[in-house]
This record gives C-alpha cells, sequence and structure tokens, in this order.
C-alpha cells in the first residue's frame, strides 16, 4: 500500500498511473500521518516531494531506517 498527501500532484500520479496497475493508494490529509503509519508498517512507501520528505521524515530518528528510492 503506497501513501501520499490528499489533493497533490503526487496523489494525481499515483491514481491515474499506479492504481490501475494494482497498486493501492491511500491518501491522507496530513503527511506527517503518512509517516506515522510507515513507520508502523501499515504502508509499504509514500510518494512525496524530495525536500519534503527529507526534511520532515528522513532527516528525523524515526525515519533512519528509511530512504528514497526511484
Amino acid at each position: 500500500m503506497w501513501a501520499c498527501l490528499q489533493a497533490s500532484i503526487q496523489e494525481t500520479f499515483a491514481k491515474t498511473h499506479w492504481e490501475p496497475a494494482g497498486v493501492t493508494v491511500v491518501s491522507y490529509q496530513d503527511q506527517n500521518q503518512v509517516y506515522t503509519d510507515l513507520v508502523a508498517g501499515r504502508l509499504d512507501a509514500t510518494l512525496v516531494l524530495a525536500p519534503a520528505g527529507q526534511t520532515g521524515f528522513l532527516s528525523k530518528p524515526s525515519g533512519k531506517d528509511y530512504a528514497f528510492v526511484g
């Protein structure tokens, strides 16, 4: 299951290109909720802009075991 921010360009991309291929895309109102569910194991990945992902998650202790892919 992949997550993205609701009403974002990432959501549009994921729902247009990935859902038809069988990927479950879940939209969240807040990116921090995405990070919480990612760490808890309820998500496989998130589609996020690199600067937001770096400063909002990867540079924090909870993001230490994660990395950008793609």
